[in-house]
């Protein structure tokens, strides 16, 4: 199993927190965790950083993934998060769902692969997945996976 498929799975199965005050650091922590858990000590896993290296400049602005994970110098894959907090009224992921996708093609120019993650604790229509499969076809396509936990 390549390392792709063996951070997705982890992160489809992983338990979630019944809801996370924050997406940074809580979220991010948490994933983090869950990532040096299953990759020990062989990879770098970086997160919460700003240095310029690691930002892809397009359109006129800087992008930083969430988390990288780099080995012997190379980085292999990033990761982005996005959280749909819980609320009285709940709330649609469609704009975490599209920023996260946007994010993930802008970092698929950079990275050799890409994670998306929304934790989505908002609204959930079962009947609105009629285009799900082109989706993923067309992400995995660029390299790049979704992974939306509910």
């Amino acid at each position: 199993m390549d390392l792709v498929e063996k951070i997705t799975d982890r992160l489809r199965a992983f338990t979630l927190l019944p809801d996370y005050s924050s997406e940074e650091p809580d979220l991010l922590n948490h994933v983090v965790g869950e990532l040096r858990d299953l990759l020990g000590e062989q990879y770098q896993i970086i997160s919460e950083s700003w240095d310029e290296e690691e930002s892809v400049k397009t359109l006129g602005c800087s992008f930083w993934p969430d988390i990288l994970v780099r080995q012997n110098g190379e980085d292999l894959l990033v990761l982005e998060l996005k959280l749909v907090k819980k609320a009285d009224k709940p709330r649609s992921p469609s704009k975490a769902y599209a920023e996260t996708m946007g994010q993930c093609a802008i970092y698929s120019t950079k990275y050799p692969a890409v994670i998306g993650l929304v934790v989505n604790y908002g609204l959930h229509n079962p009947e609105h997945i009629v285009f799900d499969t082109e989706i993923h076809k067309l992400l995995e396509g660029h390299q790049i996976r979704l992974v939306i936990r509910q």
